[in-house]
């Protein structure tokens, strides 16, 4: 495949940044509660949708590890993405009860949604690092970040043009989603897992560890990325 005329090798990751398909721990447990310990907290999406549009909808779960952070990452992407439309994957949970229905129904399965695991980034790029070949501009984890993003957006055929048009860049993922949000009104939900790795697998990195605050910053706190999610 070929991004900005660079060839590059097709890693398997369509689908589980940008608006993910694929089962996960959350549905994996819903698939077998029959069989297994299933706590259904469902009703905490009720929780996260009446955050929409408010000045809270920033949100940071700090757990000890093992507390489920993960598999509540998963309930949301499989609740809000698109990707999942149509799996009926919170049929007869808590979540579709009475007294949640209408705020269960107007927001399920309607958004683009951003699934970051950083386990995974990770991973990803250490086997990019061993290449000879690299791509212009993806030089640390934070570049390479960013461009697993960029690369999936510019793979669907829904913002494709869009980004062709405005020659979106490998780490310009705020210019990114800026062009999309401003050129085609959509926004989006981002999901990130294990947001902390780089400050415990890289805790001697200050410059990495700089870097990607100010990334999330520009992403999260700037005017210019809030007006996207």
């Amino acid at each position: 495949m070929t991004v900005d005329g660079v060839e590059f090798e097709v890693v398997k990751v369509m689908g589980s940044i940008l608006n993910p398909d694929k089962d996960n721990s959350f549905i994996n447990l819903v698939k077998a509660r029959d069989t297994r310990v299933f706590v259904d907290k469902t009703d905490f999406i009720e929780k996260t949708n009446a955050l929409f549009n408010t000045d809270g909808k920033l949100l940071a779960v700090t757990r000890p590890r093992r507390f489920g952070k993960t598999v509540t990452a998963h309930m949301l992407s499989a609740y809000y993405s698109k990707g999942y439309a149509g799996q009926k994957i919170f049929d007869n949970l808590k979540i579709t009860n009475n007294e949640f229905k209408a705020c269960y129904e107007k927001h399920l399965n309607k958004y683009n949604v951003i699934y970051i695991d950083m386990n995974t980034i990770d991973g990803l790029f250490d086997g990019y690092s061993n290449k000879k070949q690299k791509v212009d501009g993806v030089n640390d984890l934070v570049d390479y970040f960013e461009y697993s993003i960029i690369k999936e957006l510019k793979s669907s055929s829904e913002f494709a043009g869009c980004l062709e048009k405005h020659q979106i860049e490998n780490t310009g993922l705020l210019e990114t989603l800026l062009a999309i949000t401003q050129d085609l009104n959509t926004k989006f939900i981002f999901i990130m897992d294990e947001w902390d790795l780089i400050y415990r697998e890289y805790c001697n990195d200050e410059v990495l560890q700089k870097k990607f605050i100010k990334l999330l910053k520009n992403l999260f706190k700037a005017d210019g990325g809030q007006v996207c999610f």
